[in-house]
């Protein structure tokens, strides 16, 4: 009885550590497919794989994202762990803003703006960038002060940003204007240009119409 007892826990065990092989090489399978669709520039592609990594190794209880197949030495798994999830989340927000995807973008910068600046410098400009894409002109604002305040490097980056200020401050400035409700945009029907586009505007009866 004793020893079917020990041989059923056995049993079990080899099959925990087997389902975590197994989880194991599907972590590592997302994180270099999302690698390899990143480095061709397929970065739909690629942030459906850094989604699914990030997630397995949630569902693992490892939020370090530790890769179990990679060369480490024992006192340095934490640290590599912590910035392998760390380097994952910043190119999962690098995909999604490079096919215009802001919303997503927003999320995962945000994250990444709280990581250290020194690995990622430009983290919270893009998210900065993020906010102003999605019409939160309020909070681009404040998160490009805190990055022109913190951004100690003298290049296009620090450039970037504070034309980005003084656009947030140009548009706050005709946001607040009383005249707004005067202008309306709105598409046209399908009269127009039904073959063609036509660039020229044309003014009638009062009316400005133009294509973009």
């Amino acid at each position: 009885m004793k020893n079917g007892t020990i041989y059923k826990i056995g049993i079990v065990a080899l099959a925990f550590m087997a389902s975590i092989a197994v989880q194991a090489q599907f972590s590592y399978d997302y994180l270099r497919n999302a690698d390899k669709f990143y480095a061709k520039g397929d970065y739909f592609t690629a942030a459906q794989y850094y989604e699914k990594y990030l997630q397995a190794n949630k569902k693992k209880g490892n939020e370090g994202g530790y890769e179990p197949y990679s060369a480490q030495s024992l006192n340095k798994v934490v640290g590599k762990a912590s910035n392998s999830r760390e380097k994952v989340v910043y190119k999962l927000a690098e995909c999604y803003r490079k096919y215009n995807d802001f919303g997503n973008a927003e999320k995962w910068y945000a994250e990444a703006a709280k990581f250290d600046t020194a690995q990622f410098p430009q983290a919270r400009y893009w998210h900065a960038v993020s906010l102003r894409a999605n019409g939160k002109y309020d909070e681009a604002r404040a998160a490009f002060q805190n990055f022109t305040q913190s951004y100690t490097r003298k290049d296009d980056f620090a450039v970037k940003a504070k034309k980005e200020l003084d656009n947030l401050i140009f548009i706050d400035a005709q946001l607040k204007k009383s005249d707004l409700g005067m202008y309306v945009i709105g598409k046209a029907d399908s009269t127009v240009n039904p073959v063609g586009a036509n660039y020229a505007p044309v003014a009638a009866n009062g009316v400005l119409y133009f294509t973009s």
